[in-house]
């Protein structure tokens, strides 16, 4: 996390250890998962940002596998107002790809704090 004035950094990153048992076979793998975003505050409302997301798997994960609509990347924009003392409204604007198809998604969300 590194805040400048109006501009906030933020990322994670972090590693997925699985062990999948099934009747036939047992296997184990891992991978990398991780995002940056930054974010401009425009004033006490809004605010946009960026977001970045990547998944580095092998492309024969047997627990991916299992999941073909898993998103291994994302590119996102998206704008924010904050409502209240604890209310935002987002809309997000975002290119995906899974292991199967390239997609686009719009998303507006509502998140409160109680």
């Amino acid at each position: 996390y590194k805040r400048q004035d109006d501009w906030r950094l933020i990322g994670s990153t972090y590693i997925v250890w699985n062990r999948l048992n099934q009747a036939r076979d047992n296997s184990s793998d891992n991978f990398v998962s991780g995002y940056i975003q930054t974010e401009r505050i425009l004033n006490n409302e809004w605010s946009i940002f960026g977001r970045l997301e990547k998944n580095f798997a092998s492309g024969n994960d047997v627990y991916l596998a299992l999941l073909p609509n898993h998103t291994l990347e994302k590119a996102l924009v998206g704008i924010r107002l904050d409502l209240f003392d604890r209310h935002a409204l987002k809309l997000e604007a975002s290119s995906n790809r899974s292991r199967d198809e390239r997609f686009g998604r719009f998303t507006l969300q509502w998140t409160a704090m109680f």
